[in-house]
């Protein structure tokens, strides 16, 4: 289990990553970030603080969910279930915004 719970977070490592390369790039070619939380700290702070608050609480949930991991049994599967959850969503977003993208640039838009 203890596995698992390391794959979990390397994915969401990645997709937060992924999540802030694609919201530059976005930004770049005039788009907007359409997540309050997000667009306030651009605002705010810039990309930088963007960064650093996701970072920020990559590390926090993951000591919080090491922590209560190591106590219960039921709450790891469950953190192990809702995460894989949101693998699967963020997957499937991925998947849309890359057909979505190509979709719109045959169309030389």
């Amino acid at each position: 289990m203890k596995i698992t719970l390391l794959v979990l977070w390397v994915v969401l490592v990645y997709l937060n990553l992924y999540d802030l390369i694609t919201t530059v790039v976005l930004l770049e070619h005039d788009g907007k970030e359409l997540n309050y939380l997000n667009n306030w700290l651009i605002g705010m702070y810039g990309i930088s603080g963007l960064v650093s608050f996701k970072f920020t609480m990559i590390a926090f949930l993951s000591l919080v969910t090491a922590w209560i991991s190591d106590y219960n049994l039921i709450i790891r599967q469950k953190i192990v279930v809702c995460g894989s959850y949101l693998i699967a969503i963020s997957y499937y977003s991925y998947i849309m915004y890359n057909y979505n993208y190509t979709y719109m640039q045959s169309f030389g838009t």
